[in-house]
């Protein structure tokens, strides 16, 4: 039987949508809804890994160029620090001669004079750093010609006694060489004073050494 609703059209009755239609319509809405959010989410961390994946790459790059001025500073610093350990270990082994000489000076008797001062003094040696030195090492030495007032051998004697007991005259010397000596007439003296004491000292010296880095 068919029914025909013959009502006003702002009296009938609304039909209702089934609810199994909305709900299917709401889940798909819903789904998506979802896929935009990941697709967003996914796209911005994507995004965001490649920015700091770049960040990374060029701070690396940063890092690469920081080590090789690292690197080519520390060769310059090696080399440098060759550089003053040898000059440190030159002016360590160097002989202030004046200072040297003025201490002879000072330790010699009035009554004995030179004649002549001779010096020789060798280039340093060098060797690796924990070498010995060779046993034929010769550093020099210092040469003395020397006149005594009087012949009384005591004082020469006494004489070498001082050059050997002063540290730090006798710093640089390895061995004293023990004195010749002859007597001799000084003429143009007094009588008492014409009998002298001709002898030569020498002070070798002791081997310097550079140490090669």
């Amino acid at each position: 039987m068919i029914r025909v609703n013959l009502l006003p059209e702002e009296y009938r009755k609304v039909e209702s949508t089934s609810l199994s239609l909305f709900l299917l319509f709401l889940v798909g809405v819903v789904l998506v809804a979802l896929a935009f959010v990941f697709w967003l989410t996914l796209s911005l961390s994507g995004s965001g890994i490649a920015n700091e994946l770049k960040e990374r790459q060029a701070h690396l790059m940063r890092v690469i160029e920081e080590a090789k001025v690292a690197d080519r500073l520390q060769e310059e610093l090696a080399q440098y620090d060759k550089r003053l350990r040898t000059i440190m270990a030159i002016r360590a082994g160097r002989i202030y001669w004046s200072k040297k000489l003025d201490l002879l000076v000072r330790v010699t008797p009035r009554n004995i004079w030179f004649t002549s001062v001779r010096m020789r003094q060798m280039d340093p040696y060098r060797v690796q750093e924990g070498g010995t030195v060779p046993s034929n090492a010769d550093g020099g030495y210092l040469e003395l010609d020397c006149f005594q007032k009087t012949d009384d051998y005591e004082i020469l004697a006494g004489y070498r006694d001082a050059l050997l007991a002063d540290r730090v005259l006798f710093a640089d010397f390895q061995k004293l060489q023990a004195p010749h000596f002859t007597t001799a007439v000084w003429p143009i003296a007094v009588e008492e004073d014409q009998m002298t004491l001709s002898f030569k000292v020498v002070l070798y010296l002791k081997p310097q050494v550079i140490i090669q880095p």
